[in-house]
């Protein structure tokens, strides 16, 4: 008799617990139904620590940080194609936040740095150039190019400045003054 009071007590108290999930529980569920992956992380996390040893909420966590990771993935490549660097690096730091196995994380956001790199490699070789410092400038464009060989803008700087050199060598040399000194000479002479 006793046996029976006891055993069905503890199933009533297992379904009670079972049917009871917690309210974070509850809502990471619901969120994730309704693909709210960054916001059901969060409640899947929250749920986590009401139950530190959960292996079915653990899992539910792990899946919903890929499903959150592959979302800013997308969002960092439409960002990319977009030329929205910044946009994209934040993505793609995100994605690898949440799912750091994933090498295409990585590589992307190398990608998107070596990109942005090369656009600010032009801005300041553009910047260098009105200021006149061609030079600095040229070399400016090179590394803009050796980051990102697509960048016609800096092709055809360098192709425009290269030419510019050339036939100021061809007339006279050098755009600098130039300065004559006659050693041992009066100026009347000169």
């Amino acid at each position: 008799m006793q046996y029976a009071i006891t055993g069905g007590l503890g199933t009533i108290l297992l379904c009670v617990l079972a049917g009871c999930a917690s309210p974070e529980l509850k809502q990471a569920h619901r969120l994730a139904e309704q693909g709210q992956w960054d916001q059901a992380v969060a409640a899947y996390q929250d749920a986590q620590k009401r139950a530190p040893f959960d292996d079915k909420i653990r899992q539910q966590l792990d899946q919903a940080k890929r499903a959150a990771a592959a979302g800013h993935y997308a969002l960092g490549k439409q960002a990319y194609e977009e030329h929205r660097l910044a946009d994209a690096l934040h993505e793609f730091k995100q994605a690898l936040g949440l799912d750091p196995s994933k090498a295409e994380y990585q590589a992307m956001i190398a990608d998107a740095l070596r990109m942005k790199q090369s656009h600010d490699q032009l801005q300041a070789a553009t910047k260098l150039q009105n200021l006149g410092r061609v030079e600095e400038a040229l070399s400016a464009y090179e590394r803009a190019v050796e980051l990102d060989p697509t960048q016609t803008g800096a092709l055809a700087r360098i192709t425009e400045l290269t030419k510019e050199q050339r036939a100021t060598k061809r007339i006279g040399g050098s755009e600098e003054p130039l300065t004559l000194r006659f050693q041992n000479a009066k100026l009347k002479e000169v």
